[in-house]
């Protein structure tokens, strides 16, 4: 065989750097436009369990106080004792209760008398007299780190009787779309 025609072979089957540069920042362009949008959406996730789990921990709360004490949020002294009694309450600034799965709520003294929220289809603020509006409070489901939004890690509850439930249509269909994500599974 001929050294010319086995070079040639060679050189037949490779690509040149050019073509792997070119390559490389076609795929670094792409990388960077989807990044974003993919850090975001996990973001939200994390937003979302968080808040899930905010109101299945306050309601659990609740739960074991009525256990131990027979008092439920309508009957307790306030709210901010049965969460500061029954959760794991890390740090206390003024009125702000940080816990230690990093949720803060703002709750004064002033929330107490939580009775039923019967008319869901309604914010808490337009809902009908089974609602006191001193039970809504917002919570914050990552703290005082940010983006520190209103219906992003930010989103309001209200405390009855039977646990804590949203107090707004961001909060509800937070937990509509994750119980119908769950049904179509």
């Amino acid at each position: 065989m001929n050294l010319e025609r086995i070079y040639s072979m060679k050189r037949q089957n490779a690509f040149t750097l050019a073509e792997v540069l070119i390559t490389l920042g076609i795929i670094g362009v792409v990388a960077a436009m989807t990044m974003p949008s993919l850090l975001n959406a996990t973001q939200g996730k994390q937003y979302v369990t968080a808040y899930k789990r905010a109101l299945a921990t306050m309601s659990q709360a609740g739960a074991m106080n009525y256990a131990l004490t027979d008092e439920d949020f309508n009957t307790a002294p306030t709210v901010r004792s049965v969460l500061e009694n029954r959760m794991n309450v890390v740090k206390k600034s003024g009125t702000k209760l940080y816990f230690n799965d990093g949720v803060s709520v703002d709750l004064p003294d002033t929330v107490k008398g939580c009775t039923d929220h019967t008319d869901l289809s309604k914010d808490a603020e337009t809902a009908g007299s089974g609602t006191t509006a001193a039970c809504k409070v917002t919570i914050d489901v990552n703290g005082d780190k940010g983006p520190n939004k209103a219906g992003k890690d930010q989103i309001a509850v209200i405390f009855t009787r039977q646990g804590v439930i949203p107090a707004d249509a961001t909060g509800r269909s937070i937990v509509q779309t994750d119980k119908l994500l769950q049904e179509n599974r």
